[in-house]
């Protein structure tokens, strides 16, 4: 089977054919459920590349492609103003550039981690958004919520005969009980482990059921 894809503008159409499954080995077009899912995957390519109120039908493109018109970071919370100051990252989407869910998602994720790794492991960005309705163009305005800061109670290990293995680690890189939550070097820790050819899981969990101190569990299996 051949997929036409017509309607585009402005954008390759490589781009809009990232991950299709239809028209390869892989998927026939005698399945309905190969034919639902590829239109889904261009459909959510499409809102990576700007194309924010298209539809997809029988694989033509209907709708235009929007440009960022702004993009914001606040932090409404009066108290914020007297907590840990945080250097926010800049951001990946700019004003003036094609709209992309990817990149927004991606600048999203470099906030929460800046704050999760000052201690602030609960924080949420919550992404709104305004749609012009005569040209083709999208505000944001990402929104953080900090909640308490955290630190780490305990570390677990399962099995717990490599509990000295992860304690190792976690002292070399400050990840100890009563320290501040830090994200990244939990991540770090887990890419250590699976240096090792082990099969790394890592869950975090409410220490007693309080909101500022957490449980830090490494899962290995080999």
């Amino acid at each position: 089977m051949r997929v036409v894809i017509e309607g585009l503008r402005q954008v390759p159409e490589e781009a809009v054919r990232k991950d299709l499954c239809l028209g390869t080995s892989r998927c026939s077009a005698d399945d309905p459920e190969a034919v639902e899912r590829d239109g889904l995957v261009i459909q959510s390519n499409l809102f990576d590349l700007g194309y924010v109120s298209s539809n997809v039908a029988q694989a033509e493109v209907r709708g235009e492609r929007f440009r960022l018109k702004s993009i914001t970071v606040s932090e409404p919370d009066p108290a914020a103003r007297v907590r840990k100051q945080i250097k926010l990252p800049a951001m990946n989407a700019k004003n003036g550039d094609w709209f992309s869910r990817k990149v927004v998602a991606e600048d999203r994720s470099r906030l929460e981690r800046v704050y999760r790794d000052a201690g602030y492991a609960n924080v949420d960005v919550r992404v709104e958004s305004e749609v012009g309705t005569e040209v083709p163009e999208i505000s944001l305005a990402l929104v953080i919520t900090r909640g308490p800061i955290v630190t780490i109670k305990a570390i677990e290990t399962d099995p717990p005969e490599l509990a000295n293995t992860v304690l190792a680690l976690t002292t070399k890189n400050g990840l100890l009980p009563g320290a501040l939550f830090n994200e990244t070097k939990i991540v770090e820790v887990k890419a250590l482990l699976e240096l090792t050819g082990a099969t790394v899981s890592v869950a975090t969990f409410a220490a007693d059921g309080r909101d500022d101190q957490v449980v830090v569990r490494f899962e290995i299996s080999r």
